[in-house]
């Protein structure tokens, strides 16, 4: 079950009407998934679509989100606390619909289900590494694709 990953970098998000560099190859990524897999230009994809939304070093004290908290699932389960992760991406989405909103509906209409997840892979000042939910994409993707139904 392979899992689409985009990542998108909202300090280079453009104001409204411009159009950045990597809203083009997400719109290429796009056309290319529907076509290999088959599907009208125009339809929306069910597999999830897991957008990392990185440097969130930079702008999530903005929102005051904590990303010192894991997301990690309860003591004694596997995977994710969807809810948590769900709370969280929620309130960058609110942010970025202000700051991009093009590129938020192009990637909504693109997947009927999208997982946004804010991660850093610095964590802020380079000369002390700290990665925030750095691998958080990579694990929600692992996660989704375990609790997909089986294919015969």
């Amino acid at each position: 079950c392979a899992l689409p990953i985009f990542v998108f970098d909202p300090t280079q998000a453009r104001a409204a009407g411009g159009t950045s560099r990597q809203e083009l190859v997400l719109i290429e990524a796009m056309a290319r998934i529907r076509r290999y897999g088959g599907l009208d230009q125009r339809a929306r994809i069910r597999t999830p679509l897991i957008v990392a939304l990185t440097k969130a070093d930079a702008w999530a004290s903005d929102m005051q989100l904590d990303l010192s908290r894991r997301p990690s699932a309860a003591a004694g389960q596997v995977g994710l606390d969807a809810e948590f992760l769900r709370r969280t991406a929620e309130r960058a989405v609110a942010r970025f619909r202000e700051t991009a909103p093009e590129l938020i509906q192009s990637i909504s209409a693109f997947s009927e289900n999208v997982l946004w997840v804010p991660c850093s892979a610095l964590g802020g000042d380079a000369t002390r590494v700290q990665p925030q939910w750095a691998e958080v994409p990579f694990v929600a993707a692992l996660d989704c694709a375990m609790r997909a139904p089986a294919r015969t």
